[in-house]
């Protein structure tokens, strides 16, 4: 009960008068005109009070809609935290339990293209974000000429043991005059997807997808990994290639074409391309497909409805991707940006991010905050990926982009060509 109040009725009128001369401005005159009836109604008869009370009570229920023009959304005062990110992330979970814990409200901007992420930084007329997440080779884009991104700021932050080697691959990826920029999200790898009880024999290598014994039971996607494995198959080190030589259109290209020219002499092994996740499972699972070029998750969510399929690391490395977070140079709420940066790197809410999307954060996930399903993901999935050995994809140049997409076009007009379309 409130200070000075007590069970009297004469109290209690003269605080409801008192309160109701305090709110008459905001008042519509039909409004004044109920208040006038609930006086009359207290004033003859006390047993009418409730009455009064359940009208004035009906009252306070309308006013609690206004919202003053300048309301904040967050009821801590602590404004509203704008992210730039892809579809798929955070997830929802994710947001609810950062709200709970912060009062600090998140609104998202999401992308469809993860090439886009440069031009939404810079539109003349752009929505202004506090963070960002978006894929690692996508930073150095928003470093060139006038930097899109402003640097870490490590100190704002609790430590945090990320999985080695992910904050050295961050940090060579996003470094600026010695400064840093963006710190490691969330991972995963793309290596071969085994169906050990219809193959033939043991599945070890990215050329295994070329295999003779492997004809028509084969599926990949028309897509840059696909020419990587197969490079990688060769013996040949694309993503390090691309990394170290930006500009060396030749070499880039000359590891593209051998790549092409050998996947489209195997083109009899392709069953089907895959383009998404469900067209890789159903295939799989019909078992038209027994062995593919696909991501970890996948195999996973494969492994469950049927024990026989795996996920195999290859003999070359598994390839990697890691996306990020960074800070846009005219990310205005900061607190609320560290505040996240913070809340995802504890191993309960690694957890959290792990069951509900499937990739992997940076930092360890609390096994004992994930449910009895998803214990296999962790130790069966990625408990054996060799983060050491894992081929990560690397920025690319401008011009070794474009080179990239005229063989993935390549790659995609093989792929319409085939009797497997």
């Amino acid at each position: 009960m409130p200070p000075g109040s007590s069970t009297g009725l004469p109290r209690c009128r003269g605080g409801i008068y008192q309160l109701l001369a305090r709110w008459q401005s905001p008042f519509s005159p039909f409004a004044m005109k109920l208040l006038r009836q609930i006086k009359t109604l207290v004033q003859q008869r006390w047993p009418l009070l409730l009455v009064a009370l359940g009208l004035l009570l009906t009252l306070w229920s309308l006013l609690g809609d206004r919202q003053p023009d300048n309301a904040t959304t967050s009821a801590s005062g602590n404004g509203v935290l704008e992210i730039l990110t892809w579809e798929g992330y955070p997830p929802r979970p994710l947001v609810e339990a950062f709200v709970e814990a912060t009062s600090i409200n998140v609104e998202l901007g999401v992308l469809a293209d993860t090439e886009q992420f440069a031009v939404a930084l810079n539109e003349p007329e752009r929505r202004r974000y506090d963070l960002v997440a978006l894929p690692l080779e996508q930073v150095r884009s928003l470093l060139a000429e006038t930097p899109l991104l402003q640097p870490i700021e490590r100190d704002r932050l609790a430590a945090a043991t990320f999985l080695p080697p992910l904050a050295e691959i961050a940090a060579d990826y996003s470094t600026l005059d010695g400064e840093v920029y963006a710190l490691p999200n969330v991972w995963g790898t793309t290596g071969l997807i085994a169906n050990r009880a219809a193959l033939d024999a043991a599945v070890t290598s990215y050329q295994d997808l070329c295999a003779p014994a492997n004809r028509d039971r084969v599926s990949y996607r028309p897509a840059l990994p696909s020419l990587a494995a197969a490079a990688y198959g060769l013996g040949l080190e694309p993503f390090e290639f691309a990394a170290a030589n930006p500009d060396d259109t030749a070499g880039w290209e000359q590891i593209l074409s051998q790549a092409y020219d050998y996947l489209a002499a195997c083109d009899e092994n392709v069953h089907a391309y895959w383009r998404d996740r469900n067209e890789q499972v159903q295939l799989m699972l019909s078992e038209a497909v027994t062995l593919a070029e696909g991501w970890d998750w996948t195999a996973w969510t494969l492994q469950r409805q049927n024990p026989d399929i795996e996920y195999v690391v290859p003999s070359e490395g598994l390839l990697g991707w890691l996306d990020v977070f960074a800070i846009p140079a005219d990310g205005d709420n900061l607190d609320a940006a560290y505040a996240w940066l913070d809340f995802v790197m504890q191993p309960e809410i690694a957890a959290l991010v792990l069951q509900e999307t499937g990739t992997m954060p940076a930092v360890s996930a609390d096994p004992e905050q994930l449910e009895e399903e998803f214990q296999p993901l962790l130790t069966e999935i990625y408990g054996e990926v060799d983060l050491s050995t894992t081929h990560w994809l690397p920025p690319r140049s401008p011009a070794l982009q474009v080179i990239t997409d005229q063989y993935i076009e390549q790659l995609n007009a093989l792929a319409a060509r085939s009797p497997a379309s």
